[in-house]
């Protein structure tokens, strides 16, 4: 505080003195000796004390822009050294990235290259989130801000149950309400993390255990762009998420009423047939089934046949049709 505030360990011995018990000089050269009067003229010429004999100012006046200033400088300096060990984390992480895939064994490791991948991204983060739901969402991560402000886009395909947990709604409901898309699907494999194609995580838990292992860390080789091969076919198949009035969820089948007609129309597509076939098993024209499904896709809040396919399996639209 003495540093802080500039004074001395002898000016503030002196100015608590004179606070405690005013200007008494024979007894201020007992306890200081005949120094004190110097002491006392550094202390006025620091404007903590006036007038003769010496009174001491009320320090919050005298003191109180310093210690704003000092702190300003303090919080300015923080955040330098953040950017500065951020960019060396960036550049290392670039640096290293001479092999395929790397072994993160440590909390350490994993949470500076999770930061580093979405600090290195530049069109594209692509998430699969499984439970339990880990939040890491922009509130929570600055590296994730950071991404959204430089115009990335993230993808996030959560498995059902990450919809049931209440860590997984507060994440999913953020993500949806701050410009990522999400979508759902029944089960994934595993957790994934990727961005730009070129570099992703993926922990390596073991059965039983969702906590404990390390996580792999892959760089562009064959190996990711099958990863990423993976998460599109996901994608393809997931369904749009939405924020309900209490909660993220999924559009429910009791909010449609499906005739006989699109039952059929919906059995035949998960079975794989034409639309000439369709067409030709309802005695209808070809265009007709065509408007039927575009009418089915819009009721379903879904932009492709095969996320219509995919809600009609989840929701048992169509009975005893397996999923393709």
């Amino acid at each position: 505080m003495q540093q802080v505030l500039g004074l001395s360990p002898a000016e503030r011995q002196v100015l608590t003195y004179l606070i405690a018990h005013g200007y008494d000089r024979e007894e201020l050269e007992t306890q200081f000796g005949e120094d004190v009067h110097r002491i006392i003229e550094s202390l006025r010429d620091q404007r903590a004390v006036y007038g003769d004999p010496p009174t001491p100012v009320q320090p919050s006046l005298v003191f109180g822009r310093k210690l704003l200033e000092e702190t300003s400088v303090i919080v300015q300096s923080q955040e330098m050294l953040a950017d500065l060990e951020r960019l060396f984390q960036l550049h290392s992480f670039q640096h290293q990235a001479t092999q395929p895939f790397e072994l993160l064994s440590t909390a350490e490791q994993v949470g500076t290259y999770f930061e580093a991948v979405y600090d290195t991204a530049q069109v594209e983060v692509v998430n699969f989130s499984t439970s339990p739901y880990i939040v890491t969402s922009q509130r929570d991560n600055p590296s994730q801000r950071r991404a959204a402000n430089r115009g990335v886009r993230t993808r996030i395909i959560a498995e059902a149950a990450v919809l049931a947990e209440d860590s997984g709604q507060y994440g999913l409901r953020h993500a949806l309400t701050t410009g990522d898309e999400v979508r759902a699907v029944d089960s994934l494999p595993m957790k994934l993390l990727v961005a730009d194609r070129s570099i992703g995580m993926i922990p390596l838990h073991q059965p039983g255990h969702p906590d404990v292992g390390a996580v792999l860390l892959l760089r562009g080789s064959n190996l990711l762009e099958a990863v990423v091969c993976m998460f599109e076919y996901y994608w393809e198949r997931a369904i749009p998420l939405y924020v309900g009035e209490d909660e993220v969820v999924i559009r429910s089948s009791s909010r449609y009423r499906l005739s006989q007609r699109d039952r059929v129309i919906l059995g035949a597509l998960l079975r794989g047939a034409s639309d000439q076939t369709i067409a030709t098993t309802l005695g209808v024209s070809v265009r007709t089934v065509q408007r039927d499904i575009s009418d089915l896709m819009s009721m379903a809040g879904v932009t492709t046949r095969m996320q219509l396919g995919y809600l009609a399996h989840m929701h048992g639209w169509v009975n005893d049709v397996p999923l393709r």
